[in-house]
């Protein structure tokens, strides 16, 4: 690490981002292998046991889906946004369950969803903490 008087330079910062993304990409690529070779095990289906039901699975995918929900709202407050709505259908109580334990609320309708039959809106104020 550089001491508190030098500024990192421009490649530093460079090989900084780069080792994060590669580093990031490797991680990525083991969970995949992971999941694959979880859903793939013969033994899970010999036992009558549905692969999509393994323990950790479907938690892990909410946490996953929360960070990057996090991450859309960060960026949001960065570029000076106030709110943030989300559209999603009425056969998707996955997602609206994301979504409420995100701090959103049920709102109106709102643009082109005003008159679609199904189709359920969500808003939260990004001013205050969820």
């Amino acid at each position: 690490m550089s001491s508190p008087e030098q500024a990192p330079s421009a490649a530093q910062d460079l090989a900084a981002l780069r080792s994060d993304f590669l580093s990031a990409l490797g991680w990525m690529a083991l969970g995949i292998a992971i999941l694959i070779g979880s859903v793939m095990m013969d033994r899970l289906e010999k036992q009558g046991i549905n692969p999509y039901t393994i323990p950790g699975l479907l938690p892990g995918l909410l946490g996953i889906a929360m960070t990057i929900l996090a991450a859309i709202e960060q960026e949001a407050v960065r570029a000076g946004y106030r709110v943030m709505r989300l559209e999603t259908g009425d056969r998707q109580p996955n997602a609206v369950r994301v979504y409420e334990r995100a701090g959103y609320r049920r709102s109106a309708p709102y643009g082109v969803y005003v008159n679609w039959v199904g189709s359920l809106c969500f808003i939260k104020d990004l001013d205050t903490p969820s």
